[in-house]
């Protein structure tokens, strides 16, 4: 623009590759039975649950013996996540050595990962939470895939959680985002920077069923309702940062003729502070 007016603006978007299922922890298809089945066993304190000597029971990590059962899902057919980033700001240097920066900044994520417990209770009532829940039992096929006749399991009741990725997640942000700079004729330079934001979201990542404090869903069946200011939503920030380079060292005010060892260990020096509010 004509005279010390520029506008920038700039908008791109992102195609994160995450349409997999995770490994290694609670949330991945392999801790599903019969590939994984894990038993734990505890005893009173004094008389142990079982000794070394005589091994594991024969019935120790059997379908039947490791109820409740907890299993990991993805969403069938998700959508494809993308996060859009766009910005628009307007810089003026009013007199000499000012610069004054005022823009609008903002991100939008959509159909973003959401880590859910899909075998909710859907009514509470008397009973134990796993008697509660949508889908009391899971039929466990045994025999191998595809072979004749008709497949043989076996069914596991109660069953627990059922971890599944769903990609129906959305987040917005939006700032607007004002900056002040001055450069100052004896090296020293401060900058003051200032944001008014806000994030919106339904989505709580990787953390389910309370997995961090103030992290879990109200209501499974409507995330929807889920949408309200990011956890770590900050209205406003204020940021002051400030740079001076020490008038000492070759080509500067003082010490412009020393030699190239001594100015590497006692030249070019420069202090630096920042704020944040």
């Amino acid at each position: 623009l004509p005279g010390k007016v520029v506008l920038r603006a700039g908008y791109g978007i992102y195609y994160p590759d995450i349409k997999f299922s995770p490994f290694g922890d609670s949330s991945s298809w392999v801790v599903n039975p019969p590939y994984d089945v894990s038993a734990t066993s505890s005893s009173g304190g004094i008389t142990p649950a079982s000794l070394l000597k005589n091994g594991l029971p024969s019935n120790a990590a059997t379908l039947t013996s490791t109820t409740p059962i907890s299993l990991a899902a993805t969403q069938i057919n998700p959508h494809w996540s993308y996060v859009q980033q766009f910005n628009m700001n307007v810089q003026y240097q009013p007199i000499t050595s000012w610069m004054v920066q005022v823009g609008f900044f903002g991100t939008k994520g959509t159909d973003l990962s959401n880590l859910i417990d899909a075998n909710y209770v859907s009514a509470l009532g008397p009973g134990t939470i796993n008697q509660l829940r949508r889908f009391k039992s899971i039929f466990v096929p045994t025999s191998v895939p595809g072979s004749a006749g008709p497949a043989s399991g076996i069914s596991v009741s109660p069953i627990g959680a059922i971890l599944e990725t769903e990609y129906e997640g959305n987040i917005v942000y939006d700032s607007l985002q004002a900056k002040v700079e001055h450069h100052f004729s004896t090296g020293f330079s401060l900058i003051g920077s200032w944001i008014w934001s806000k994030g919106l979201t339904d989505t709580r990542g990787n953390s389910p069923m309370g997995a961090a404090p103030g992290a879990t869903f109200q209501n499974m069946a409507n995330l929807r309702a889920e949408r309200g200011l990011v956890d770590n939503n900050l209205a406003h920030r204020v940021v002051i940062s400030g740079i001076w380079d020490l008038p000492y060292g070759r080509g500067r005010r003082y010490g412009a003729n020393l030699n190239r060892v001594l100015n590497t260990l006692a030249g070019d020096w420069s202090f630096q502070g920042i704020g944040t509010y």
